[in-house]
């Protein structure tokens, strides 16, 4: 367990938040993690994050195996990773040493939690008194003994994530960070200035040990030195960002726009000005504290009602925010707009009216999904023979974006035909809402990703795109028996007016397993897997009875 709780986190990149898109595990790393574990490449894909390839995959460094001599290496695969042969699977209270190390009050947010907030916002309570109320833990997760101090954690936690971690000097250079490496990952230049294999982000063992921030730094200097040989060619918004990072560009400020009510569509195209960024926070727009259930309260106070309970049922005016997906948006439905103190330019007068109109927020939504997609955003019409099977159509709302993106890069990868429409800048003619519905018309197979938000969007007349998009997917379901396939994104029981009978589906029924709101993008690609077996009639249709 020691072993374990001090490893956990060597696989974590630098500049995660921006880097993590950007390498990967190479050939190599996955088979030292593989032989370690005993597992097949193909098991990787239940780990988790690919934090977990690289710290399993490290063990494989001469002096790492010396240090490691002697444990139980495929046991310890598991307190990291969670995967684990079929062997361990049967020993369920396993689970509770899972949680000690990676759950919702576990070894590491105790420390972390406690101590940011005391450099930063400051906190009520301490680690201590969360430990002293501590039962213990078992398969399913921690049980204290009093609810206020893991009140206290948690709402310290939720806290951090707001006022700190997504403060908007830090995302202002994550924004940034992410601009000039999407960049790097686009140009030759760059690539062979930046990358260690000079073409991609793929890391061997030897090229990971050697991955830090001082790395990314020395290597951004090099792609910005004026006097470099074969120095790329990067468009003016790359390059200023590039400068800014550097600590020599011109002072910024932010300022939050949303979407006006009766505010006009977006136009198809625009152009923004060069030293305007912003971020939508796409990444975080849900998060889950922990899963309902699985943090409970044990006292003798409540033995004629019940024991243990969970801490959502005794938690009073803080129960709204335990048992739903929580926003750690600061402003959710909202844009941050990072603007130069002297703006130049024409186009800051277009960005002006924008932002008095109110159609900035869309239009830069719907911006941002295109360019930020890691791979096209339809194979319909694409005759390469690669992409074959049913024309899957994905309907969703702009919300869930993250979860979108993530299965689209999974049917992509599958060579699926799909589309999902994405505004009047795929150029699709007609209005939104016709080429929404005709798209769905067009379909044969279709995935729905239900959320909260697209609940509330479908049966509402102020989103008629969707409502049309909803209509259309259940007549060609009555007419044709098109496999409509839900995901839900939220917990089932946020989502019970979704009509389930209008595609032929028992009452609470979605595909998949833990919501996909809350979950890694791995996870979100393994149940789109599952989802392709039933469109390809590989698992049985549950029906209404």
């Amino acid at each position: 367990m020691l072993v374990a709780a001090l490893l956990q986190d060597v696989g974590e990149l630098p500049y995660s938040v921006a880097t993590r898109r950007i390498f990967r595990a190479g050939p190599q790393l996955r088979s030292n993690a593989a032989n370690v574990a005993g597992a097949a490449d193909a098991d990787l894909a239940h780990w988790g994050e690919e934090k977990n390839i690289f710290t399993v995959g490290s063990f494989a460094v001469e002096q790492n195996s010396d240090l490691l001599a002697g444990l139980d290496m495929r046991f310890l695969v598991f307190l990291i990773t969670g995967w684990s042969r079929g062997d361990l699977r049967p020993y369920r209270s396993l689970l509770a040493l899972r949680h000690i190390l990676n759950g919702a009050v576990d070894a590491d947010r105790l420390d972390y939690v406690f101590r940011d907030a005391y450099h930063t916002i400051g906190g009520i309570g301490t680690p201590q008194s969360v430990i002293q109320s501590l039962v213990g833990y078992d398969a399913d997760g921690p049980i204290f003994s009093d609810a206020a101090p893991v009140c206290n954690f948690l709402l310290t936690r939720a806290s951090l994530w707001t006022s700190v971690y997504f403060a908007p000097h830090s995302r202002f250079r994550t924004v940034l960070l992410k601009l000039v490496l999407s960049a790097v990952q686009r140009d030759e230049k760059a690539q062979r200035l930046f990358f260690q294999n000079k073409r991609d982000g793929s890391l061997r063992l030897e090229d990971f040990c050697d991955l830090d921030d001082l790395y990314i730094n020395n290597r951004l200097e090099r792609i910005a030195d004026p006097k470099a040989e074969d120095r790329p060619n990067f468009a003016p918004s790359i390059e200023r960002a590039l400068q800014i990072l550097r600590g020599k560009g011109t002072s910024y400020h932010c300022l939050w726009v949303s979407t006006k009510a009766g505010s006009p569509s977006p136009p198809r195209t625009f152009d923004l000005p060069d030293d305007l960024y912003y971020d939508l926070y796409e990444d975080y727009h849900q998060h889950s504290l922990y899963q309902a259930g699985s943090v409970r309260i044990d006292a003798a106070r409540f033995i004629h009602i019940g024991r243990p309970l969970s801490l959502e049922q005794v938690s009073g005016p803080f129960r709204p925010l335990f048992t739903s997906g929580w926003s750690a948006h600061p402003m959710p439905d909202s844009v941050l707009l990072f603007c130069p103190d002297k703006p130049k330019g024409e186009r800051w007068s277009d960005i002006e009216h924008a932002i008095e109109e109110g159609w900035l927020h869309p239009a830069l939504t719907e911006l941002s999904l295109l360019s930020h997609l890691p791979c096209p955003a339809e194979t319909w019409s694409d005759k390469d023979s690669r992409f074959t099977g049913p024309r899957i159509f994905v309907s969703y709302t702009f919300e869930d974006r993250r979860v979108l993106k993530a299965v689209l890069e999974e049917l992509n990868r599958q060579n699926r035909r799909y589309l999902a429409y994405f505004g009047k800048r795929m150029g699709a003619g007609g209005s939104p809402i016709d080429n929404s519905k005709d798209a769905a018309a067009a379909c044969e197979a279709a995935i729905m990703l239900v959320s909260k938000a697209y609940v509330e969007k479908y049966d509402n007349k102020a989103h008629a795109g969707l409502a049309a998009e909803f209509d259309e997917l259940a007549a060609q379901y009555e007419r044709r028996q098109v496999p409509v396939v839900p995901l839900a994104l939220d917990p089932r029981e946020e989502l019970q007016n979704f009509r389930y009978e209008r595609f032929g589906q028992v009452a609470g029924y979605f595909w998949g397993g833990e919501p996909l709101g809350a979950v890694t993008d791995e996870e979100i690609h393994e149940a789109v897997r599952g989802t392709l077996d039933r469109i390809d009639g590989r698992l049985p249709k549950p029906r209404v009875t």
